[in-house]
């Protein structure tokens, strides 16, 4: 038994955060428990466990964001809304573009990302950790291709 991969019924019960980037950019996502995950994060617990822990600690920045209404689930009030976008809203702060798990598409949906352009710097350890991904545009937000 591998100790270092993660184990699928906790991938299933998790709502996990993981990283990915595509050249400079690099993208967030919150797998809302399901398998949805890179072979390279489900096979490598400890660099996901330090992945999560360097972004966690990162601190936010005064930077504009955007989020994609369009990509939003139904909320039945600003709180609930207010409540969903949080996490989102944080990641896009740190310069990170926000991806959410579209349950009936199964697939990642873009949620909040910088407005602009901004190059996030992170410790080239960390880099050589995130999966390679391809981010297409698609009309207001973005497909994942994991490659």
């Amino acid at each position: 038994m591998n100790l270092n991969i993660l184990d699928i019924g906790f991938i299933l019960s998790n709502d996990l955060d993981w990283y990915a980037r595509d050249g400079q950019k690099i993208a967030h996502f919150a797998s809302g428990g399901t398998d949805l995950l890179p072979k390279s994060v489900v096979n490598d617990r400890l660099g996901w466990e330090e992945i999560c822990t360097y972004f966690d600690e990162q601190e936010s920045n005064p930077i504009e964001i955007e989020v994609c209404e369009d990509n939003l689930p139904y909320f039945n009030n600003e709180q609930e809304k207010s409540r969903y976008l949080s996490s989102f809203i944080v990641m896009a702060h740190k310069g990170l573009y926000s991806y959410d798990i579209d349950f009936k598409e199964n697939n990642y949906k873009l949620i909040a990302y910088p407005k602009y352009e901004v190059p996030t710097v992170a410790k080239q350890s960390i880099l050589s950790k995130l999966p390679c991904i391809k981010l297409t545009t698609i009309i207001e937000g973005f497909m994942i291709i994991v490659a």
